[in-house]
C-alpha cells in the first residue's frame, strides 16, 4: 500500500493517507507511527476491501473508515457519518445502522446515543467500545484484542493494550508528543 504521510504544521499529529483511503488520525513516535487501535490503515491492500477502526488521540473519538466498492468509503468521525453513496446503507436519525458493501460483507453498527458501541460483520468479527460522558473512548474490544483508555484531565493520556504494551502521549494547544511506548 502506498500512504503518504501528511504533518499538520507546527504539531505533531498527522495523517495517514493512502490510495484507497482518506485520513486515520495517530501518534508519530520515536519508532514511526503509532495507530489507537488494531484495525489499522497499514492492513489495507489496494483493491481490497478495509476496515479501520482506530481513536482519535487528540480527542478520544471513535474513527471508522471502511471499504464501500474499490472506489469509495463510509466514514465515522466525530459521532457522524460521512457516505460515499455508492452502496445502500439502512439509516435511521443520519446513523447508519446495516450497510452491505460490493464484496457482500454485511455490517451492523449499534449505538447509545450517537456513540458507536458495537460493530459487527457477516463473518463473526465484532467489536465492542464503552465511552466515558465526554464521547471518549474508554475501552475497544474484541475476541482477541482489547485496548484500555485513561483520558488526563491535563492534557497527559495512556493506552494499554491486551498485551501490556503502554502508550502515553501528552496534547498540548499545538502539538502532540509521545512520551514513552
Amino acid at each position: 500500500m502506498t500512504s503518504i504521510l501528511l504533518l499538520l504544521a507546527g504539531s505533531g499529529l498527522a495523517f495517514a493517507q493512502s490510495n484507497s483511503f482518506s485520513t486515520a488520525p495517530f501518534l508519530l513516535g520515536p519508532v514511526g507511527i503509532d495507530y489507537l487501535g488494531w484495525l489499522t490503515p497499514d492492513q489495507c491492500r489496494v483493491n481490497e476491501r478495509c476496515d479501520i477502526v482506530v481513536v482519535d488521540p487528540q480527542n478520544g473519538q471513535l474513527y471508522l473508515e471502511q471499504s464501500d466498492d474499490l472506489q469509495g468509503t463510509r466514514v465515522y468521525s466525530d459521532r457522524s457519518w460521512g457516505l460515499s453513496h455508492r452502496i445502500e446503507y439502512e439509516v435511521e436519525e443520519n446513523l447508519v445502522h446495516n450497510a452491505e458493501d460490493f464484496w457482500s460483507t454485511s455490517i451492523s453498527y449499534r449505538y447509545e446515543g450517537r456513540n458507536l458501541v458495537q460493530i459487527d460483520w457477516s463473518d463473526g468479527r465484532s467489536i465492542r467500545m464503552q465511552y466515558d460522558r465526554r464521547g471518549r473512548v474508554l475501552m475497544m474490544t474484541d475476541n482477541e484484542h482489547r485496548v484500555d483508555f485513561v483520558w488526563g484531565r491535563d492534557g497527559s493520556h495512556r493506552m494499554v493494550d491486551s498485551t501490556g504494551k503502554t502508550l502515553n502521549w501528552v496534547v498540548s494547544d499545538a502539538s502532540i508528543k509521545v512520551t514513552d511506548s
